[in-house]
């Protein structure tokens, strides 16, 4: 797994000098942890830098730890969702409630308040992944719940048309069988024809 540690430049710019070396140490202490668990540490500059890296669902993570979580994350998180979803661990000191709702309402995302310490980070990677591949089930199964309403929806309005015709609810039900099997269609394909 490719870790894409990514720390908010502006950020670590107005921290003091103090600071800067205390993270400095924690993220050496994270790349150490992940590199031990066979994981490839990857320390980008910004989140922009994502858009020049192709991404694999697979074979990659994002670790996003900031100070505080805006709305400029979140956009950017909720649309490489929609091009190239892969995990993501947000770390923030701050972030507004219904941005963190919205966050973490699309399933796919992992969030620790604070930051991780390296003794956690890979159990943290772990329940990322998890995470990941439970929603993306999920999203499969309501993508498939959701074709099989609207085939539904068709054979129903096939059926109604059928019956508006004179004929009874069972009666267009056998019609819109014989149809289907005389044109080797799905009784949904079939109703979408009749439809039409």
């Amino acid at each position: 797994m490719r870790i894409l540690m990514v720390a908010h430049q502006a950020e670590r710019e107005q921290r003091n000098n103090g600071e800067m070396k205390l993270e400095a140490e924690n993220s050496k202490a994270l790349e150490r942890a992940v590199n031990t668990a066979d994981h490839q540490y990857l320390q980008l500059a910004d989140l922009s830098r994502l858009e020049t890296i192709p991404l694999d669902p697979e074979a990659d993570l994002l670790l996003l730890s900031v100070a505080k979580f805006s709305e400029v994350h979140l956009r950017f998180i909720m649309r490489l969702m929609g091009f190239s979803p892969i995990p993501v661990i947000v770390t923030a000191e701050q972030i507004n409630q219904q941005t963190l709702m919205t966050l973490i309402g699309c399933g796919r995302i992992t969030y620790a308040p604070q930051c991780i310490s390296p003794a956690r980070v890979n159990s943290v990677i772990e329940l990322a992944l998890t995470r990941f591949q439970c929603a993306n089930q999920a999203l499969l199964t309501l993508k498939h719940l959701r074709e099989e309403l609207a085939e539904q929806k068709f054979v129903y309005l096939a059926k109604s048309k059928l019956q508006q015709a004179g004929l009874t609810e069972a009666q267009a039900h056998l019609k819109l069988q014989k149809l289907a099997m005389q044109n080797g269609q799905s009784l949904a394909n079939a109703a979408k024809v009749l439809c039409g």
